[in-house]
Formats: C-alpha cells, structure tokens, sequence
C-alpha cells in the first residue's frame, strides 16, 4: 500500500509541458507548489508503510496465514491495475483537472484505512477483509499512479522535472525509514489499530496539501483553456494499443522485459519476508522493521545518487543495467541468512536494503529513458502500459513464490526468486549493445 511515487512501477516520466500560466497571480510559484506536493507524498508513504507493516504483522502473528495467504494478500493489491489500468493511461491523457482526483483518492484510501481500523479495534478483522482492503487501496492507487506523475510536471516545470522526480522519491524512502523504525515499536508497546489510524490522519494531511497547491489544476497533455476546441475521437481501445505499441515496439522493450522479470522475483521475495523473517529466522517483532528500514534510507540514496549520474551525463541505460545487476546478485543474501538472530538479520538486511538501492536508482534512470524516447502526447497509456506489466509481474511473482514455499520451504523459494533476478540479466544486453535504438515519432509510431 506503498504510494506510488515510490513505486517499482512506476517507471514512465512525466509530461514536458503545463507550467504555472504567465500572469498568474493564485500561485505563490512552483518551489512552495513542490514543497506541498512532497509535503503530501511524504506524510501519506509514512503512513502507507506502517499500514503495510501492520498488516503483515496480523497476517502472519494474529491469523496465520500459510504462505498461499501471503502470496494471494501481497497479490490482491496489483489485481486493480491489471483490470482498469489500461482504461486509466488512456483517461490520464484526457482527463482536466488531475489534482481534484488525486484528492477525491487520498481522502478514500483514508476511509478504507478507518474501516479496517475500527474492524480491527472490534475484533471482526480477518483474512478476507484484509484482501478487500487490498483492493479498495489498488483500485484507488490504479487511479493515483495514471495521474501523479502528469500532475508532478505542473508543480515542477518542464526544466527540473528530474530534479523534481529524485527529491519526490528521495523523501518518500525517507519516509518509509522513519515509519519501519517506529512501526515495530508502535504495534508492539501500542496497538496495530493505533498504526491504522496514524495512516489515516496522514492521507488527511496529503490531502490538505495537494488542495494548497497554487498552480493550475491541468493536464499538460491537454490544450489549456476552458474550451480545449474540437478533439480527434478515437476509440478507447484502439487508444490502448497504440500506447501497448510503444512498449512492445520501441526501444522500451528490453527495458520493459527486465523490468517485469525484476518485478516478479521481487514481488516474490517480497510477499515471503514476514513469513521468513517472524518465522524462519524467528526473529522479534520488534525487530522486524530493521530490514526495511534499511532499505527505504538506501532507497532514498539510491534515488539521488543515479539523478546525480544521469545529471553528469551518464547514459540512463547503462545506468539502469548497472544498478539492476548489482541489486540481483545482492538479493542472494536474503536467502542465505541463517545463524544467531545478530548475523542472521545483518545478512537479511543486506538482502532486502541492497536490491532496494539498485531498484531504486534504476528506477530514476529509466525514467530518463522513457523522457528520451516517449512523446508526450502517449505518455499517459505508457505509463499505464509500464504499471500493468509490472503489475502483472507482482501477482504472478506474489502467488507463484507462496505456493513454492507451501511445496518447497520459505527458503528455497526465496532461493528461486533470487535466481529468476540474475538469470533475467540476459535481457539487458540489448540496452548494453545499442541495439534497442529505435525511435518513436511524437504520434507515439514506432521508427
């Protein structure tokens, strides 16, 4: 229940156009818009994450759940973008006012949060309605992950949105640190209802700060005005595979490839953590946030240090292929963790905090890639196209990992997941010879 300015998925950058209109006097200018925007993200990822940690902890700690659970509950949250996020790219290139819907979705996600919470206080709280919530928030974060990004062009401006993209993801790792250094705690010496309701008053406080926002509520991939004139009709899902055709086509594919194969083993080891941290290693709940921790402060110094490579010229690709093959090989240690509690969560912190940096880092530069390659006019459906694919990865990858450890053991699972991501490797080598370099016209055609 991550937001999705911190997400794997989110991979594609945002539209080049829609600054603050010349003479406009509402806006106090696009740094304190930026400010709001991170404001809102930041508190809204804190807390997400403890949202995310409290419900592995009932899952695993109050209801038992097998790792089919696990596996089907890290799964229930991707199947909304599966089904609507096509149909979400496509009403992100068309839709007018971004920022009124990205509101509309902060103060639902908070609803359905509430409603968990008080079922939890009651004791009414189980497997089921845990799935539910997990698909309330991904129908609700399908709609976010369309628009967020069009909207980050118009806070930020056409000249800094990288800049702008690394701070946004940079402080949202930040802030998944500090909730898993207190998430344990809290749930602990408190209640997980607690956790619940911190999370709530956070989408609140997202909420208030997206409607401070100065700038015009605009979508740069529309005409400005309240008149936008006569629009080309075409139909939706010819629409759809015109923006599935930059993926598959263009020079996104091995990118994109990688992507998904990255994603899946990810998502496996992912959904397999609560079970092998709580019960293989059996260490203490109090403990269980470190790995994670760890891993959203190096998230955040992942995002900065390949902004900084990309800014100093550093071609994205090889960038990307750098950081992903260092963040494969270092997922070995998760599995391989063992031994007294003090080695055992040093050797998994290592294999849940490493890959994190590299995906994070990738991330950033792919992000660059898709500015090169993509217009703007089909941002929209290759966002969707991108988030769908990955998505699609999670749900496998979720579900495939947590019937391997019912069949095989947590460990060799993770194991499995941890080789998928080095043999996947092999689908880079066209970004490393320059082979993928095709172009794409700004009617989104492939050349």
């Amino acid at each position: 229940m991550t937001r999705s300015t911190t997400s794997p998925a989110s991979t594609a950058t945002p539209p080049t156009a829609g600054l603050t209109a010349p003479g406009d006097r509402t806006s106090p200018g696009p740094g304190h818009d930026l400010t709001r925007l991170v404001r809102g993200s930041t508190a809204s990822t804190f807390g997400s994450t403890l949202t995310s940690v409290t419900v592995s902890v009932v899952a695993v700690d109050v209801l038992g759940v097998t790792g089919s659970g696990a596996g089907l509950l890290a799964a229930c949250g991707c199947l909304p973008t599966l089904v609507l996020g096509l149909y979400a790219g496509v009403a992100a290139d068309v839709t007018r006012r971004p920022r009124r819907v990205l509101v509309a979705v902060e103060l639902l996600s908070g609803l359905a949060v509430l409603v968990a919470a008080v079922l939890l206080h009651l004791g009414r709280l189980d497997l089921a309605v845990l799935l539910v919530l997990e698909l309330a928030t991904g129908v609700l974060a399908c709609v976010a992950q369309a628009l967020f990004l069009t909207h980050l062009s118009v806070v930020a401006g056409s000249s800094a949105l990288g800049p702008a993209r690394a701070r946004l993801q940079s402080s949202s790792y930040s802030a998944a640190a500090a909730a898993n250094a207190l998430a344990g705690l809290l749930i602990r010496a408190l209640t997980p209802t607690l956790a619940l309701l911190v999370d709530v008053a956070t989408y609140l406080w997202s909420a208030a700060n997206l409607r401070r926002i100065g700038a015009p509520d605009h979508n740069p991939a529309r005409p400005a005005g309240d008149d936008p004139g006569p629009q080309p009709r075409t139909g939706i899902h010819r629409q759809i595979v015109e923006g599935i055709a930059v993926v598959a086509d263009g020079p996104l594919r091995p990118v994109v490839a990688y992507a998904v194969v990255a994603q899946a083993a990810f998502a496996g080891a992912a959904a397999l953590k609560a079970l092998f941290l709580l019960r293989t290693l059996r260490l203490p709940v109090e403990l269980y946030g470190v790995p994670a921790l760890a891993a959203a402060g190096l998230g955040a110094l992942g995002s900065v240090l390949a902004a900084r490579l990309v800014a100093r010229g550093g071609r994205p690709g090889r960038v990307a292929v750098g950081f992903w093959s260092a963040g494969a090989l270092s997922a070995l240690a998760l599995p391989s963790a063992a031994g007294p509690v003090p080695v055992a969560l040093a050797v998994a912190t290592l294999g849940v905090a490493v890959p994190v940096l590299c995906g994070a880092a990738a991330n950033v530069a792919v992000v660059a890639i898709v500015g090169e390659r993509v217009p703007q006019a089909v941002l929209g459906r290759v966002n969707a196209c991108l988030v769908v694919a990955v998505s699609l990865a999670t749900v496998s990858g979720s579900l495939v990992a947590g019937r391997c450890a019912d069949l095989v053991g947590v460990r060799t699972a993770l194991w499995g997941c941890a080789a998928l991501g080095v043999a996947g490797l092999a689908l880079l080598v066209p970004v490393l010879t320059g082979a993928a370099g095709s172009h794409v016209d700004r009617n989104g055609r492939t050349r």
